[in-house]
Protein backbone atom coordinates (compact mmCIF):
# COMPACT_ATOMS: atom_id res chain seq x y z
CA UNK A 1 0.00 0.00 0.00
CA UNK A 2 1.41 3.64 -1.06
CA UNK A 3 2.14 6.74 1.40
CA UNK A 4 2.62 4.11 4.54
CA UNK A 5 4.98 5.12 7.05
CA UNK A 6 6.04 2.52 9.85
CA UNK A 7 5.06 4.04 13.75
CA UNK A 8 9.21 4.43 14.35
CA UNK A 9 9.39 7.05 11.43
CA UNK A 10 6.46 9.20 11.88
CA UNK A 11 4.38 8.82 15.21
CA UNK A 12 7.81 8.73 17.49
CA UNK A 13 8.78 11.64 16.06
CA UNK A 14 5.77 13.74 17.72
CA UNK A 15 6.41 11.64 21.14
CA UNK A 16 3.66 8.99 20.05
CA UNK A 17 4.11 5.63 21.07
CA UNK A 18 1.67 3.04 19.33
CA UNK A 19 1.73 -0.53 18.93
CA UNK A 20 4.52 -2.03 16.24
CA UNK A 21 1.88 -3.05 13.97
CA UNK A 22 0.42 0.25 13.23
CA UNK A 23 1.05 2.40 10.69
CA UNK A 24 -0.49 5.96 9.13
CA UNK A 25 -1.41 6.24 5.52
CA UNK A 26 -0.97 10.00 4.94
CA UNK A 27 -3.09 9.49 1.60
CA UNK A 28 -5.99 8.57 3.15
CA UNK A 29 -5.41 9.89 6.24
CA UNK A 30 -5.84 7.29 8.74
CA UNK A 31 -4.09 5.03 11.20
CA UNK A 32 -3.85 1.41 10.42
CA UNK A 33 -3.74 -1.51 12.91
CA UNK A 34 -2.92 -4.94 11.70
CA UNK A 35 -4.81 -7.25 14.91
CA UNK A 36 -4.78 -11.22 14.13
CA UNK A 37 -4.35 -10.78 10.30
CA UNK A 38 -7.01 -8.62 9.97
CA UNK A 39 -7.10 -4.76 8.77
CA UNK A 40 -8.32 -2.56 11.06
CA UNK A 41 -9.08 1.58 10.36
CA UNK A 42 -9.09 4.51 12.20
CA UNK A 43 -9.87 7.26 11.29
CA UNK A 44 -8.87 10.98 12.41
CA UNK A 45 -10.79 12.83 14.71
CA UNK A 46 -13.21 15.20 12.95
CA UNK A 47 -11.90 18.94 13.53
CA UNK A 48 -15.07 20.53 15.33
CA UNK A 49 -16.16 23.36 12.80
CA UNK A 50 -18.38 25.68 14.63
CA UNK A 51 -20.24 28.02 11.88
CA UNK A 52 -19.55 32.31 11.60
CA UNK A 53 -23.07 33.94 11.49
CA UNK A 54 -23.75 37.33 11.13
CA UNK A 55 -25.93 39.50 13.40
CA UNK A 56 -28.61 41.44 11.96
CA UNK A 57 -27.28 44.82 12.53
CA UNK A 58 -24.51 43.19 10.07
CA UNK A 59 -26.78 42.35 7.66
CA UNK A 60 -28.33 46.04 7.88
CA UNK A 61 -24.77 47.47 7.47
CA UNK A 62 -24.24 44.81 4.43
CA UNK A 63 -27.23 46.22 2.57
CA UNK A 64 -26.48 49.60 3.06
CA UNK A 65 -23.32 49.15 0.68
CA UNK A 66 -24.85 47.52 -1.60
CA UNK A 67 -23.52 49.23 -5.05
CA UNK A 68 -27.07 48.13 -7.08
CA UNK A 69 -30.19 46.99 -6.76
CA UNK A 70 -29.59 43.45 -7.84
CA UNK A 71 -27.20 43.30 -5.11
CA UNK A 72 -28.90 44.64 -2.53
CA UNK A 73 -31.64 41.73 -3.78
CA UNK A 74 -29.15 39.19 -3.82
CA UNK A 75 -27.21 39.75 -0.41
CA UNK A 76 -31.53 40.11 1.30
CA UNK A 77 -32.39 36.82 -0.11
CA UNK A 78 -29.57 34.70 0.57
CA UNK A 79 -29.84 35.72 4.26
CA UNK A 80 -33.96 35.33 4.30
CA UNK A 81 -34.00 31.33 2.75
CA UNK A 82 -29.84 30.34 3.04
CA UNK A 83 -29.82 29.30 -0.66
CA UNK A 84 -26.72 28.29 -1.30
CA UNK A 85 -24.39 30.40 -3.93
CA UNK A 86 -25.12 27.96 -7.04
CA UNK A 87 -28.77 27.46 -6.24
CA UNK A 88 -28.81 31.77 -6.22
CA UNK A 89 -27.13 31.83 -9.77
CA UNK A 90 -29.66 29.52 -11.17
CA UNK A 91 -32.94 31.04 -9.29
CA UNK A 92 -35.48 32.10 -12.03
CA UNK A 93 -38.56 34.15 -11.69
CA UNK A 94 -40.94 30.94 -12.65
CA UNK A 95 -39.83 29.70 -9.73
CA UNK A 96 -41.04 31.81 -7.29
CA UNK A 97 -44.30 31.75 -6.41
CA UNK A 98 -45.73 35.22 -5.68
CA UNK A 99 -49.19 33.85 -4.43
CA UNK A 100 -48.10 31.72 -1.53
CA UNK A 101 -44.99 32.84 -1.16
CA UNK A 102 -42.86 29.91 -2.08
CA UNK A 103 -39.46 29.55 -3.82
CA UNK A 104 -38.92 25.86 -5.30
CA UNK A 105 -35.08 25.27 -5.69
CA UNK A 106 -34.37 23.19 -8.57
CA UNK A 107 -32.03 20.75 -8.27
CA UNK A 108 -30.46 21.53 -5.29
CA UNK A 109 -27.10 20.16 -3.67
CA UNK A 110 -27.19 16.12 -4.31
CA UNK A 111 -29.43 16.83 -7.26
CA UNK A 112 -33.16 17.35 -4.86
CA UNK A 113 -35.88 20.16 -5.62
CA UNK A 114 -36.77 21.58 -2.08
CA UNK A 115 -39.02 24.37 -1.06
CA UNK A 116 -38.03 28.06 0.87
CA UNK A 117 -40.47 30.70 2.13
CA UNK A 118 -40.05 34.10 1.97
CA UNK A 119 -41.99 37.09 3.44
CA UNK A 120 -44.04 39.91 2.28
CA UNK A 121 -41.13 41.93 2.18
CA UNK A 122 -38.50 39.68 0.30
CA UNK A 123 -41.05 38.80 -2.11
CA UNK A 124 -41.37 43.12 -2.69
CA UNK A 125 -37.91 43.66 -2.50
CA UNK A 126 -37.80 41.04 -5.50
CA UNK A 127 -40.65 42.57 -7.52
CA UNK A 128 -38.62 45.98 -7.17
CA UNK A 129 -35.69 44.25 -8.67
CA UNK A 130 -37.50 42.28 -11.85
CA UNK A 131 -40.00 45.51 -12.32
CA UNK A 132 -42.16 44.15 -15.42
CA UNK A 133 -39.67 40.50 -16.18
CA UNK A 134 -41.91 37.47 -15.78
CA UNK A 135 -39.57 34.77 -16.53
CA UNK A 136 -35.85 33.55 -17.12
CA UNK A 137 -32.43 33.95 -14.50
CA UNK A 138 -33.57 36.34 -11.77
CA UNK A 139 -30.24 37.57 -10.85
CA UNK A 140 -28.29 39.09 -14.68
CA UNK A 141 -25.45 39.64 -15.47
CA UNK A 142 -24.18 43.46 -15.98
CA UNK A 143 -21.97 42.64 -18.63
CA UNK A 144 -23.17 41.98 -22.50
CA UNK A 145 -23.21 38.09 -23.26
CA UNK A 146 -22.34 36.32 -26.63
CA UNK A 147 -22.75 33.42 -27.43
CA UNK A 148 -23.15 30.33 -24.63
CA UNK A 149 -20.84 30.74 -21.35
CA UNK A 150 -20.33 27.93 -18.92
CA UNK A 151 -18.96 27.41 -15.80
CA UNK A 152 -16.98 24.54 -13.77
CA UNK A 153 -18.61 23.60 -10.90
CA UNK A 154 -17.59 21.37 -8.20
CA UNK A 155 -19.48 18.96 -6.22
CA UNK A 156 -18.09 18.34 -2.93
CA UNK A 157 -18.67 16.04 -0.16
CA UNK A 158 -19.53 17.01 3.14
CA UNK A 159 -19.28 14.95 6.86
CA UNK A 160 -22.33 15.54 9.16
CA UNK A 161 -21.07 18.60 11.03
CA UNK A 162 -21.04 20.32 7.39
CA UNK A 163 -16.86 20.10 7.14
CA UNK A 164 -15.68 19.66 3.56
CA UNK A 165 -14.05 16.17 3.56
CA UNK A 166 -13.65 15.41 -0.92
CA UNK A 167 -14.46 15.89 -3.99
CA UNK A 168 -17.45 14.29 -5.57
CA UNK A 169 -17.82 15.46 -9.39
CA UNK A 170 -16.18 18.25 -11.41
CA UNK A 171 -18.43 19.52 -14.82
CA UNK A 172 -18.87 21.81 -17.04
CA UNK A 173 -22.34 23.93 -16.52
CA UNK A 174 -23.92 25.87 -19.29
CA UNK A 175 -24.96 28.68 -17.73
CA UNK A 176 -28.26 30.61 -19.35
CA UNK A 177 -28.15 34.32 -21.44
CA UNK A 178 -27.27 36.83 -18.79
CA UNK A 179 -26.67 34.48 -15.79
CA UNK A 180 -24.09 35.32 -13.03
CA UNK A 181 -21.36 33.09 -12.20
CA UNK A 182 -20.59 31.82 -8.94
CA UNK A 183 -17.20 33.54 -8.28
CA UNK A 184 -19.50 37.10 -9.10
CA UNK A 185 -21.72 36.54 -6.64
CA UNK A 186 -19.08 35.59 -3.77
CA UNK A 187 -17.23 38.73 -4.74
CA UNK A 188 -20.11 40.90 -4.18
CA UNK A 189 -21.05 39.49 -0.77
CA UNK A 190 -17.22 39.92 -0.38
CA UNK A 191 -17.70 43.27 -1.38
CA UNK A 192 -20.39 44.41 0.73
CA UNK A 193 -18.86 43.07 3.76
CA UNK A 194 -15.76 44.62 3.59
CA UNK A 195 -17.06 48.12 2.86
CA UNK A 196 -19.08 47.44 5.60
CA UNK A 197 -16.24 47.14 7.68
CA UNK A 198 -16.91 43.27 8.43
CA UNK A 199 -14.19 41.35 9.29
CA UNK A 200 -14.58 37.58 10.76
CA UNK A 201 -12.51 34.82 12.20
CA UNK A 202 -13.68 33.53 7.95
CA UNK A 203 -14.28 35.19 5.31
CA UNK A 204 -17.79 36.35 5.04
CA UNK A 205 -19.08 34.55 1.62
CA UNK A 206 -22.68 33.19 0.38
CA UNK A 207 -22.47 30.67 2.96
CA UNK A 208 -21.80 33.05 5.90
CA UNK A 209 -25.41 34.43 4.95
CA UNK A 210 -26.65 30.55 4.87
CA UNK A 211 -25.27 30.31 8.56
CA UNK A 212 -26.64 33.40 9.47
CA UNK A 213 -30.44 32.23 8.27
CA UNK A 214 -30.33 29.28 10.14
CA UNK A 215 -28.82 30.73 13.37
CA UNK A 216 -31.23 33.98 13.05
CA UNK A 217 -34.29 31.47 12.55
CA UNK A 218 -33.19 28.92 15.13
CA UNK A 219 -32.94 32.40 17.60
CA UNK A 220 -35.83 33.43 16.72
CA UNK A 221 -37.46 30.42 17.38
CA UNK A 222 -38.33 28.65 14.20
CA UNK A 223 -38.41 24.75 14.81
CA UNK A 224 -35.24 23.17 13.92
CA UNK A 225 -36.75 20.76 11.72
CA UNK A 226 -38.09 23.19 9.59
CA UNK A 227 -34.18 25.10 9.38
CA UNK A 228 -33.43 21.72 8.49
CA UNK A 229 -35.97 21.31 5.36
CA UNK A 230 -34.80 25.14 4.56
CA UNK A 231 -31.84 24.12 4.38
CA UNK A 232 -32.61 20.84 2.38
CA UNK A 233 -30.13 18.72 5.19
CA UNK A 234 -30.88 14.78 4.30
CA UNK A 235 -29.65 14.65 7.85
CA UNK A 236 -30.76 16.23 11.58
CA UNK A 237 -27.28 16.04 13.12
CA UNK A 238 -26.44 18.34 10.30
CA UNK A 239 -28.86 20.96 10.61
CA UNK A 240 -27.74 20.55 14.69
CA UNK A 241 -24.44 22.35 14.43
CA UNK A 242 -26.06 25.58 14.50
CA UNK A 243 -28.21 25.12 17.72
CA UNK A 244 -24.06 24.60 19.02
CA UNK A 245 -22.79 27.75 17.56
CA UNK A 246 -25.63 29.53 18.91
CA UNK A 247 -26.00 28.36 21.98
CA UNK A 248 -22.18 28.24 23.11
CA UNK A 249 -21.59 31.71 22.07
CA UNK A 250 -24.93 32.91 24.11
CA UNK A 251 -23.84 30.87 27.24
CA UNK A 252 -20.28 32.12 26.66
CA UNK A 253 -21.58 35.56 27.16
CA UNK A 254 -24.24 35.30 29.36
CA UNK A 255 -21.96 33.55 32.10
CA UNK A 256 -19.04 35.89 31.87
CA UNK A 257 -21.50 39.00 31.85
CA UNK A 258 -22.90 37.49 35.17
CA UNK A 259 -19.54 36.07 36.46
CA UNK A 260 -16.74 39.00 35.64
CA UNK A 261 -12.98 37.96 36.13
CA UNK A 262 -11.21 40.84 38.48
CA UNK A 263 -9.90 43.22 36.41
CA UNK A 264 -5.96 43.61 36.66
Amino acid sequence: MPYILSYTAFFRGFGLHLKPNAAFCWKCGIIIYIMHGYVITMGRRKKQNIPIYLEVDEIRAMLDHAKSVRDYTLVYLAYKTGLRCHELTSLKIEHIDFETNIITVVSGKGDKDRYVYIDDVTKQKIRNYIKTRKKGILFLSNKRQTGIRSVQRTTYQYDDEGKQVGVLAQKDIPLSYGQLNDATVQRIVRTMANDADIHKAKAVTTHTLRHTFACQALLNGVPITTVQMALGHSSLQTTEIYLKAIQTTKQLKADFEEHPLPNA
